[in-house]
């Protein structure tokens, strides 16, 4: 049974650019774990919480993940401006067995924060993310800590860890990392 209290919590989610990032996705884990969606003017509101130290995040496909962590005490209101951070950029490049490249394959991207990874094209998800014709990908915006990159070709499979130190890689079909 989720405990009631008599703090509240709100949150200001701004881009980078500093735009609100109306409809974003945000979770609170704590004492009691919450969800929310930021309204148009980039805020979201948790009420009725107990004391406790709590932990937002975003959790939006697109943004890169930002978090922060605060201590509530019974009957305070607490307001918090949540800045979406710089991202990194990563590189793969796909090979089959022979060394040649793989256009086209899918990718998948697990981050290590456990955001969802999408791309953007302005404003709008682009549905898969797939090797060029070259066999290679650029990654933009992956959040901070390392990313599991997953190649699917056929019934092919490569995976391959990239983070910010190292953030090219060759993956090869068969190669399970």
């Amino acid at each position: 049974m989720d405990q009631v209290g008599s703090a509240s919590l709100t949150v200001l989610l701004l881009r980078r650019d500093g735009r609100p990032a109306a409809g974003a996705a945000l979770r609170l884990s704590g004492p009691v774990s919450r969800r929310a969606r930021a309204g148009p003017d980039g805020r979201a509101t948790f009420d009725r919480l107990p004391a406790g130290v709590f932990e937002v995040a975003t959790v939006e496909p697109g943004l890169v993940h930002a978090s922060a962590s605060v201590r509530l005490d019974q009957g305070t209101a607490l307001s918090l401006d949540l800045l979406e951070p710089m991202g990194w950029t990563g590189t793969v490049t796909l090979l089959d067995e022979e060394g040649r490249p793989v256009p086209f394959a899918a990718l998948e991207i697990e981050q290590e924060c456990g955001a969802p990874y999408a791309v953007l094209e302005g404003d709008l998800q682009v549905d898969g993310l797939f090797t060029g014709p070259l066999g290679c990908a650029t990654l933009r915006e992956l959040s901070s800590g390392q990313a599991i990159v997953t190649a699917r070709f056929g019934s092919r499979v490569a995976r391959a860890t990239i983070h910010p130190a190292s953030p090219l890689a060759i993956l090869r079909l068969g190669v399970v990392e």
